[in-house]
């Protein structure tokens, strides 16, 4: 058993000794290693006394682990696996459990819930949960274990599913929910497939149930994949429900009509919104008038403006795979992620072959060739005809969990050290400077960002050093140590960066004067899938082999590359008319100084007439380098913009957070709005704490009784007379 839980913890799995009755750890408190992983010390002391269970922690702590639990003897699982498409359910892991049931695990790339409840059912007059998660703050004991065997897959390799996939599986467990199952629920209705003419079969197949939605004040808020997400009215933000095949199934438990964990067909949502839930008078309704008078009616109210689809929004990683395709620095990408198993996300390889490929393209004319009078981009042995000259350095920053693969089958490092382009240097300005000093167009792996983004940190001076170098190309300070004066000059030194940062460090700690400064508005910006690989035990010599002579290949590269006059101008255009106003410092970089850069990245490709010394650009290259712009600033704007936001969001969150505690605090005997007014009006308002109290119930994190109304600004707000915990995370 210790040798399986190291294996576990090896891979990035919260995982202690369990007892197998009780379906719990046997350690006692464990809300520790909801927020950590057990240390190998740890583990071993646990696992010492050969315990008879196993278990795992769910959530972000096991990196967003999820777990779907069929119970009653697992009944449903044979159902729901039906449901579920061939290719998604060969990923899953798949275990039987101790009393006969079904655990199914699988990882996300965002977070997941807490524990939820998908589908109830009645057994012996009783109601049962027939299928649920364990997520956040949960736990499931497993395999190897007595009663617990592993069907499909290993616990090692547990995959890591979109948010797609993941409603995929939850939508199919929730539709065969026993409680709510009626003849017009929770059907997918493809064209063609009723042959019914029943008003609600028609209704369910040809039923604009999305312009009913909207005329009634719910609003598209978000789609992922095939599935958009709605807010309920009267909600500013948020997921209340959501719609996936013709299926609209509610969360929320204040969406009148509708009730909380319901799935909903077309007709049901039409006979609930326009005949109070009367299903006669609907079919009626419906049978008495065209289909055309229907949906005219419906759409007497003008429904809200649909949220418009920006091209940037629509490129993804298929998009970026099929311009690299074929191009040594598609290759290069390759290779850097060849170095884990499995291999390293797109987003993670491409980033490091970008700032391969800039610091080979960024090499300086040879000593015999410089003119001591030039300097910057006039020195470099590949210059682009743009703002006077630009170099083909590269900047880039990978927003990424801890434990993600950031650093794992770090080649970035063995290439750039074989050509010496490594600046060894511990973050110090002058330590920089002096770096450049002997490698010009060297490589500086910084592991974490957050130093360079604090005012009151030394390493704040070396951001300003790369904001200046980054286009100018040189330097000259004269710094005092110790009382004596030291002159540092280059006439020539474009650096090339790679770092990291947690995204939750990034959002804590990115401040608009960040972007005005121009510091990060220089780096390519990415966000890194939640990825657990392992180093890759393959040889990879020739791995390192092949990388050397791509780097080589662009190494060669010489001349001036000359570029038309308005390159990628139609999306200058777009970005000034649809981009916010705050990202305009990043579009601007990515088109003006980024774009050329791509688009000679891109003209190497496995034809080796592409490797001479000239540079040819094609529509390809400037079409691909087009793609990488508007996958790059997406991924900004997604950064970016939750930066601008989360100061509103974080605020919200911590009064949630603080609210939460002193419910909890209070027990079982509950709360009144005056308690919590009392105990939590330091630093919140009013409208504060209603609001998080809303936002509450809407996750089911607390329970309410009774109500009364409380006057705020004119407004009647109804609130509840007691508050209780109910399914509240552990703070």
């Amino acid at each position: 058993m210790l040798t399986v839980a190291l294996n576990y913890l090896s891979s990035g799995l919260s995982v202690l000794p369990a007892y197998k009755q009780s379906k719990r750890p046997a350690i006692g408190s464990w809300s520790l290693y909801q927020e950590r992983l057990p240390m190998k010390s740890e583990i071993e002391r646990f696992f010492g006394g050969s315990p008879d269970g196993i278990c795992l922690i769910c959530g972000k702590v096991s990196g967003n682990l999820e777990v779907i639990d069929f119970d009653c003897g697992g009944e449903l699982f044979p159902a729901w696996a039906k449901l579920i498409p061939l290719e998604l359910g060969k990923k899953l892991v798949i275990e039987t459990t101790q009393s006969g049931g079904y655990h199914v695990f699988y990882r996300c790339t965002e977070a997941v819930d807490g524990n939820t409840k998908l589908a109830l059912g009645t057994r012996e007059g009783k109601k049962v949960t027939l299928i649920e998660t364990r997520g956040e703050g949960g736990l499931v004991l497993c395999a190897p274990g007595n009663g617990y065997t592993l069907k499909r897959g290993v616990l090692t390799a547990i995959p890591t599913l979109t948010p797609a996939e993941r409603s995929t599986l939850l939508l199919a467990a929730k539709s065969l929910d026993e409680a709510h199952i009626q003849e017009d629920k929770c059907k997918t209705y493809a064209a063609g497939a009723t042959g019914s003419t029943r008003p609600g079969d028609e209704y369910n197949y040809r039923g604009d149930v999305i312009a009913l939605l909207e005329k009634h004040h719910w609003r598209i808020c978000n789609k992922r994949g095939d599935e958009l997400h709605f807010t309920r009215p009267g909600k500013a933000h948020g997921t209340s429900a959501t719609m996936r095949d013709r299926v609209f199934y509610v969360f929320s438990s204040n969406a009148e009509p509708f009730e909380m964990n319901t799935a909903y067909s077309p007709f049901h949502v039409y006979a609930l919104l326009e005949h109070q839930g009367d299903f006669s008078r609907a079919a009626q309704a419906l049978g008495g008038e065209s289909h055309a008078q229907i949906q005219q009616s419906i759409q007497e109210t003008p429904p809200v403006e649909k949220k418009e689809l920006l091209p940037w929004q629509m490129v993804n990683n298929q998009d970026i795979k099929n311009i690299l395709n074929g191009t040594l620095l598609g290759r290069m990408a390759t290779l850097y992620g060849s170095a884990t198993t499995p291999e390293l996300p797109l987003e993670a390889a491409l980033v490091k072959a970008l700032v391969t490929a800039g610091c080979a393209l960024s090499q300086p004319l040879p000593a015999g060739e410089c003119d001591p009078s030039r300097r910057g981009a006039d020195l470099a042995q590949l210059k682009i005809n743009t703002a006077g000259g630009q170099v083909c350095n590269v900047y880039a920053l990978l927003v990424g969990n801890p434990a993600s693969g950031k650093d794992i089958g770090n080649l970035l490092e063995h290439t750039a050290g074989h050509f010496n382009w490594m600046l060894g240097t511990g973050g110090t300005a002058e330590g920089v400077m002096d770096s450049l000093m002997e490698t010009p167009n060297g490589i500086q792996v910084i592991s974490e960002l957050r130093n360079y983004l604090d005012p009151k940190h030394y390493c704040s001076k070396t951001a300003d050093v790369y904001t200046e170098l980054f286009s100018k190309g040189f330097f000259k300070q004269t710094m005092s140590k110790k009382g004596e004066s030291h002159t540092r000059e280059s006439n020539y030194a474009f650096p090339n960066l790679y770092a990291n940062i947690q995204p939750e460090i990034f959002t804590r700690n990115v401040r608009q004067e960040h972007l005005d400064s121009g510091f990060l508005s220089r780096f390519l910006m990415v966000r890194m899938p939640l990825f657990f690989g392992r180093p890759s035990t393959a040889d990879l010599q020739p791995v390192k082999d092949e990388l050397l002579e791509i780097a080589q290949a662009f190494r060669n590269k010489s001349g001036t590359v000359k570029v038309p006059e308005n390159y990628l101008g139609e999306c200058t255009e777009l970005f000034a008319a649809k981009a916010p106003e705050h990202l305009m410092a990043q579009w601007r970089r990515l088109i003006n100084e980024y774009s050329p850069r791509f688009a000679v990245m891109l003209s190497l490709t496995g034809d080796p007439m592409t490797w001479k010394n000239q540079v040819t650009l094609d529509e390809r290259c400037w079409e691909g380098a087009k793609t990488l712009v508007y996958w790059f600033f997406n991924h900004a704007a997604n950064l970016l913009g939750s930066v601008a936001q989360d100061t509103n969001a974080s605020t919200r969150e911590a009064v949630i957070r603080k609210i939460l505690k002193v419910i909890i605090r209070a027990g079982k005997n509950g709360i009144t709005w005056g308690q919590i007014s009392q105990r939590a009006s330091y630093g919140t308002t009013r409208m504060e704490r209603f609001s998080a109290l809303s936002e509450m119930l809407d996750r089911q994190w607390i329970r309410a009784e009774g109500e009364r109304q409380l006057f705020h600004n004119g407004k009647i707000l109804n609130i509840a007379e007691h508050y209780f915990p109910h399914l509240a995370p552990s703070y």
